[in-house]
């Protein structure tokens, strides 16, 4: 689903009714917030998740590399690569790090790091998450719509939709190391 299936959905769950949701008022009103909402649900499945990515870099001559060759922000980098055996130690990351400087006994050309990242935040309406499997995307609407009914003042409804949130949530289960996208399994309990 995209943001703007995510969003329709969101509005269903909220109590609009399908001719409702064909009125741009109703859409005006609610699509900032509701995009708000989904990026929170999104933001929050994927670091339960964990996925990482391995990429190659190049080290210069002072045996490091710029973070922004990296294809994604870093939130923490898991281990160092070098002609397959890997360094697992946590290195330590600021995240306003520019470069990243690699000291071993040898110096190497290059290695691979194997890092967890956030993804790009939903921002156009044809942006999808990059949570699979993608019948959790409809989890993402329940958190969008409890949100907004919650500074509705609806706590009860928003209660339920929370509840089926969370419940999804605990479904997923983390990377455990495989280097895909974002692609996670489910895990049936």
């Amino acid at each position: 689903m995209n943001v703007s299936e995510l969003r329709s959905l969101a509005l269903k769950k909220m109590g609009y009714a399908n001719q409702d949701l064909e009125h741009q008022d109703v859409l005006l009103d609610h699509s900032p917030e509701l995009l708000l909402y989904l990026n929170e649900a999104y933001f929050r499945a994927f670091s339960r998740l964990r996925p990482l990515k391995r990429q190659e870099v190049v080290l210069d001559g002072e045996r490091g590399f710029a973070l922004e060759e990296l294809e994604a922000s870093p939130t923490r980098i898991r281990y160092i690569e070098h002609k397959g055996v890997r360094h697992r130690q946590c290195l330590p990351y600021d995240r306003d790090m520019q470069r990243l400087t690699v000291f071993f006994a040898k110096p190497w050309d290059s290695v691979a790091i194997g890092y967890e990242y956030d993804p790009p935040a939903l921002e156009n309406d044809w942006d999808e998450p990059q949570i699979r499997p993608a019948f959790f995307h409809s989890a993402l609407a329940d958190y969008a719509a409890a949100r907004a009914l919650e500074q509705e003042g609806k706590r009860e409804d928003a209660s339920q939709l929370y509840a089926a949130f969370e419940r999804a949530l605990a479904l997923l289960k983390p990377a455990a190391g495989r280097f895909h996208g974002a692609v996670q399994e489910w895990k049936n309990l």
